[in-house]
């Protein structure tokens, strides 16, 4: 007769499966030099010159946070996923804030201080944190880097 064992939770990052609270300080602790790791965190979201509303808005975009319909259908809820508004694409966070005809005509009435192809070539991570934090370029007397996350929360 073969033995049965029953599942349970173990916590990988000790030897015997046990959670330790000291190993998970440690692993929150961590200092990670990569950039990539450094934007997908969004630390740099809560040093943005923003409301705070549009900076958890900020952290919940780069988090796949958005209710948007490809996230949706991600976490299994049947949704249509096309855009509702141009019926073209399927509708992402970065369609909805960029991509999508509608968010294109918002932010090409705009002079925009980053070349075309760097404004909408870029994944969402990047595309965030380069118009959020690297640009002082003033835009009708206003810095693009506050100009861009409140034109980002109107988007939405």
């Amino acid at each position: 007769m073969a033995a049965t064992s029953v599942d349970h939770i173990s916590w990988c990052s000790s030897p015997d499966g046990e959670f330790d609270l000291k190993e998970a300080y440690n692993l929150a602790c961590v200092v990670h030099d990569s950039h990539l790791y450094e934007s997908f965190m969004g630390n740099w979201v809560w040093k943005t010159i923003a409301l705070p509303k549009i900076k958890c808005f900020l952290w919940q975009c780069i988090h796949k946070s958005i209710p948007a319909r490809e996230v949706l259908d991600a976490r299994g809820l049947v949704v249509p996923i096309s855009c509702p508004l141009c019926n073209a694409e399927v509708e992402s966070i970065i369609h909805i804030l960029r991509d999508c005809p509608l968010a294109k005509e918002f932010w090409n009435s705009f002079p925009i201080p980053i070349h075309s192809c760097t404004f909408y070539g870029t994944n969402l991570l990047d595309w965030l944190w380069i118009n959020c934090t690297n640009y002082q370029v003033a835009v009708s007397g206003i810095s693009w880097s506050i100009l861009f996350p409140f034109g980002v929360w109107c988007l939405w």
